[in-house]
């Protein structure tokens, strides 16, 4: 499908082009009406065939056939509509164009959401290397859509996401058209969200905390939701397994008497038994947890528990395991090796005596306790080190006379 477009198209040459393009999509299975004679809004024919994007996300249409048409039709709106500051541009103004180009960014993410990420990124990812007027909305609702759409599974198209970037966005966009603080956040929160998907962890967890920190009023139902969100996302993290800190955060503290505030509180020093007693009246779907999200929760919590008996005791029987997580030998044992992987715990496996014999467990909560002693063993250390330097000084000084 080879199209061929200028600035300067008039009204009939518009409607054509756009012919083409719902002819391109009626031949995937689409049902476009054909155009008008009379003349027609151009904005309006544009809206009508991205409304039909739905047969594009359809498995019978492959990557290779919905790219052109998509490509073609962002071409179409980026450099033929046109954009005016006083509405008197014959096919809308500046407002009119944005909302059309949110509309086509809302279907790229039903894209994405239908298993085409890699169209939807990459038209998106396009899309943002355009030109827009100063004061249009363009670039930041094609960005945030964008944020919304990449993945690890197609991280092809990537656009920046260092942390310094983003503010000098928000800097620009506040001047330019005035961005106000509940469109800053939703920036910050698309950004916290492609985080997450991209597996960069720690630069997320750092984002959700910035994100939280922003919010005026902690109570807010927005507040509310974002925090939910951070204890979904900090529970599911495969690689986290402290939680304490979170309850630092004061949108998160805030919801402390949630049922979200208490599963956070059982993975921060509860055990197996308590979660699963939550489970029971608690429908962990419902609070937003997938499937997937429910099986990670459950294996982290064999691993917590077995971190909690030994910090008890060091010498942990396969049996008192096997009674807690309702486990055979076997299991026990490769949730002891896992522990061991994961650097939860160090030691061995005991087998002649069936017990796994730890050395070290990491500390699920750091209360002020724990920071005294941390203190006191640096302390220590300090002393110990300039002892260290006073007989190293002794020691050349004898070597000089």
């Amino acid at each position: 499908m080879a199209f061929f477009l200028t600035d300067d198209l008039n009204q009939q040459d518009k409607l054509e082009e756009l012919g083409k393009i719902r002819d391109a999509i009626n031949a995937l299975g689409g049902k476009i009406e054909p155009l008008g004679d009379k003349p027609a809004e151009i904005a309006k024919e544009v809206s009508k065939i991205i409304k039909q994007f739905d047969i594009l996300w359809e498995k019978s249409v492959s990557d290779i056939d919905a790219h052109p048409v998509l490509a073609r039709l962002s071409i179409f709106i980026c450099l033929v509509l046109e954009f005016s500051d006083d509405g008197k541009a014959p096919d809308g103004n500046i407002t009119d164009c944005s909302n059309l180009i949110e509309q086509f960014c809302d279907k790229m993410r039903e894209g994405e959401a239908a298993g085409k990420g890699r169209v939807s990124t990459r038209i998106l990812y396009d899309m943002f290397q355009m030109n827009f007027p100063s004061t249009s909305k363009a670039k930041y609702i094609i960005f945030c859509a964008w944020l919304n759409c990449c993945s690890k599974k197609n991280a092809t198209y990537l656009l920046e996401l260092q942390k310094s970037k983003i503010d000098k966005f928000v800097e620009k966009w506040q001047k330019d058209w005035e961005m106000n603080d509940t469109e800053v956040r939703v920036l910050r929160r698309s950004y916290q969200y492609a985080l997450q998907r991209l597996e960069r962890y720690e630069e997320a967890a750092t984002a959700m905390e910035f994100l939280l920190e922003s919010h005026p009023d902690v109570k807010s139902e927005e507040a509310i939701k974002d925090a939910s969100n951070c204890i979904i996302q900090g529970l599911t993290t495969p690689s986290q397994f402290r939680f304490d800190h979170l309850k630092e955060i004061d949108a998160v503290l805030n919801l402390a008497e949630t049922e979200f505030g208490q599963l956070l509180e059982i993975f921060i020093r509860g055990t197996a038994e308590e979660f699963n007693k939550f489970k029971e009246g608690s429908k962990l779907s419902e609070l937003g947890f997938t499937e997937d999200q429910i099986k990670i929760l459950e294996e982290k919590m064999k691993l917590l528990t077995l971190v909690h008996l030994a910090c008890q005791t060091p010498d942990v029987l396969y049996r008192t395991v096997e009674a807690k997580l309702n486990l055979d030998e076997e299991d026990c044992e490769d949730l002891a090796v896992k522990a061991f992987q994961l650097k939860l715990l160090r030691g061995r496996l005991d087998q002649g005596n069936e017990r796994i014999s730890t050395t070290y467990a990491i500390k699920r909560e750091f209360g002020p306790e724990d920071w005294k002693n941390l203190k006191n063993k640096l302390d220590l250390w300090q002393q110990n080190l300039e002892q260290v330097k006073v007989n190293v000084e002794q020691v050349e000084q004898l070597a000089a006379n």
